[in-house]
């Protein structure tokens, strides 16, 4: 069972009620990915502690070993910058986990993982649409939120996409499918390489899954690509099939 859901910034109590809608199978996995923005590298203090803790005593309690899988969004540290990471290979590919929160499973950008049978390119972080308010009222704000050129020059070459059919996960989407204006009418680094990754592979993607734009809607393009935006509704991610 695979499960989406869009930026939570750091509401843990309104995570677990959504957690709680999902049927208890002892026997299935279930994974649910968070898009982006999901608050627990925030402050980078206890507060953070505090809500992992409560999100790994949830888990801890359930009968069918849940884990939450985090994409990096725009409002939240890069966890490989903050020591009390481990890297560890899981589903294919790198992650980081903290050893107190075993079951919160950060992805990596530009990894490509197989989840239960399914393929899944991780695309996070992203531009803050306040980026000048936040620098001119000295509000948190993390320099490094979008990948640099130098980064997405070395996923758009990776070896990985080669002959394979993936689900795309993101914080923000490609520049031609997005919902948002910017300040001087500025378009986002994330949102033009994202682009560039698009027309590269369009043949190779069969959804694309983002948040970040808090909408929830369904865009159906020509090539028969799902784009899902996603809010703080839960969704299924591939229905009616065994994963």
């Amino acid at each position: 069972m695979l499960y989406a859901i869009g930026d939570i910034h750091g509401n843990v109590d309104f995570m677990i009620q959504k957690l709680e809608t999902i049927p208890r199978e002892a026997l299935l996995p279930v994974y649910v990915i968070l898009l982006g923005d999901a608050g627990l590298n925030f402050y980078l203090d206890k507060r953070d502690d505090r809500q992992k803790e409560t999100l790994q005593i949830y888990l801890n309690q359930r009968e069918d070993a849940m884990k939450l899988l985090f994409v990096r969004g725009n409002h939240e540290a890069r966890p490989q910058n903050i020591c009390s990471y481990d890297q560890k290979k899981m589903f294919g590919g790198r992650v980081l986990v903290e050893d107190k929160y075993p079951d919160l499973i950060f992805l990596k950008d530009g990894e490509l993982y197989q989840i239960e049978g399914e393929n899944f390119m991780v695309l996070g972080g992203g531009y803050s649409v306040d980026y000048f308010k936040r620098l001119m009222h000295r509000w948190s704000f993390f320099v490094d939120e979008e990948l640099s050129e130098l980064e997405f020059g070395e996923i758009m070459e990776s070896k990985g996409m080669e002959g394979r059919k993936v689900h795309v996960l993101s914080h923000m989407v490609c520049e031609a499918y997005s919902p948002a204006c910017y300040e001087s009418g500025r378009i986002p680094r994330t949102e033009y390489y994202l682009q560039k990754f698009f027309e590269r592979y369009k043949a190779q993607i069969i959804d694309w899954w983002c948040g970040h734009y808090h909408r929830r809607y369904q865009k159906r393009l020509p090539e028969g690509i799902v784009i899902n935006f996603c809010d703080k509704s839960l969704e299924e991610m591939i229905k009616n099939k065994s994963l």
